[in-house]
């Protein structure tokens, strides 16, 4: 078995890691004389109340820890990455792929494509199972590593081996009822690129998954994402196109309610937005089982606002100015809820800021970039230079645990280039809240 000892990263306080002595950088190199090859392996083992640690040291000395403990307790023990032999990388060249739409020459992570089971397992990444192998297969069943989050975009194998830029794929639709009928639950993914498999071709693929009965948890349509630096001269949808997605969604919803009780499949909020069409209830998204795919964000954050818009200050009025930065879809939606601030006195208003790092074509908040917030807040109209305000950026466009934007350009740049104070904040709507209220108070 292929394993590499991974590298201890921290040790939470008060831990039994911590009583054991175990210290970061340390390697662990067995478990019960097992060798792990990621997180799941790691967390399967400890779940053992004797235990056997085999570590070793800064100096690259041996050492045996014997611990006893519960089966809920947890060793505090925190590794550099989930996998330890290394990321599945994607073996796929599509012809929509993102990371091969991004312009070159900035950190090396944002060009990683990743197309490993166990991070669909472990976070909710997509995969396209096009690199697993019989033993992969194998393990998936045997350790039930349920549910995975599947990127199907089309039953038709033609299609689909042209869209992921391959040859001589396995089909999609076994590989799928093989882990089905094995009890594997599934989320699943289209990503539906304007002329490949949208219309017909959509509505037979949607057809073949309903085979897959009630281990198919959910379904989610997301739209193409293009940058200016695509070459393959694919398209983004038209408004039109995106109402014949959300009609093609809720007739699909309609046979599902019926026969199973769920709407299983759901439109991106982006199709709604270019569709001009309301963004449905709370109701509608059942437990959001696809809210990291982009489904049902926007409804999430109008319920969350109006709950905690009714504890908020109504008598609140605040003069200086607030500026939210935000893409052109963030803007869009966001609009309606900045209105209720507004009527009720608060200087607040959006900056949808256009994304000339990308294109155009490239609405979403999350891919903006440092030069572009700046070159956005240099123009913004109706601002008075020696005015005090403040400018919101969200949390989500900065690389994890750092203040860095895509770009590479930081937080403390924006504001010395800007002259201008920037906060960072969470993405939630009761942290914009609280926000506004403590500026309110300064």
């Amino acid at each position: 078995m292929k394993s590499i000892c991974p590298r201890i990263e921290n040790i939470l306080p008060h831990s039994i890691g911590e009583k054991h002595s175990i210290c970061r950088g340390e390697l662990l190199k067995s478990i019960n004389g097992h060798l792990l090859r990621d997180i799941i392996d790691y967390q399967f083992l400890t779940a053992n109340e004797d235990l056997t640690l085999e570590i070793q040291n800064h100096a690259g000395v041996l050492r045996t820890e014997k611990i006893h403990k519960s089966f809920e307790d947890d060793l505090g023990i925190v590794f550099e990455s989930a996998v330890f032999d290394g990321i599945r990388s994607c073996k796929n060249n599509c012809i929509f792929c993102f990371v091969s739409q991004m312009p070159k020459g900035y950190r090396p992570t944002l060009y990683v494509k990743d197309d490993d089971y166990r991070l669909s397992f472990l976070y909710g990444n997509y995969i396209t199972l096009t690199n697993l192998t019989n033993e992969d297969y194998k393990r998936i069943v045997d350790e039930r590593l349920s549910p995975l989050y599947i990127s199907i975009h089309c039953a038709d194998e033609k299609i689909r081996t042209t869209l992921l830029g391959i040859k001589n794929e396995k089909p999609i639709m076994p590989q799928l009822k093989k882990l089905a009928e094995a009890g594997i639950e599934i989320h699943g993914q289209i990503v539906l690129v304007p002329g490949y498999n949208d219309g017909e071709i959509l509505e037979n693929t949607i057809a073949e998954l309903e085979t897959l009965g009630d281990n198919l948890l959910s379904l989610a349509l997301v739209p193409v994402g293009l940058t200016k630096c695509q070459k393959n001269n694919l398209r983004i949808f038209t408004k039109a196109e995106a109402k014949t997605i959300i009609k093609t969604v809720k007739k699909w919803q309609t046979k599902f309610q019926s026969e199973k009780y769920t709407n299983l499949i759901f439109a991106a909020d982006e199709f709604y937005l270019l569709a001009d069409e309301e963004i449905p209830n709370g109701d509608f998204y059942e437990d959001y089982p696809q809210i990291e795919n982009g489904v049902g964000i926007i409804r999430q954050f109008y319920d969350e606002f109006d709950y905690e818009y009714e504890v908020f200050p109504h008598d609140l009025k605040i003069s200086e100015q607030i500026t939210l930065i935000t893409g052109v879809d963030g803007a869009k939606s966001l609009q309606p809820k900045i209105a209720i601030l507004k009527n009720q006195g608060i200087n607040i208003e959006t900056l949808a800021v256009p994304n000339n790092f990308f294109g155009e074509t490239v609405t979403v908040t999350g891919l903006l970039t440092g030069g572009d917030i700046i070159d956005a807040i240099k123009i913004q109209p109706n601002v008075d230079e020696n005015v005090h305000g403040t400018f919101l950026i969200p949390d989500i466009l900065l690389k994890h645990h750092s203040n860095l934007l895509l770009d590479d350009i930081t937080i403390n740049e924006i504001e010395d280039r800007t002259n201008r104070v920037v906060k960072v904040i969470a993405t939630d709507a009761a942290t914009l809240l609280n926000t506004i209220k403590k500026i309110g108070k300064e």
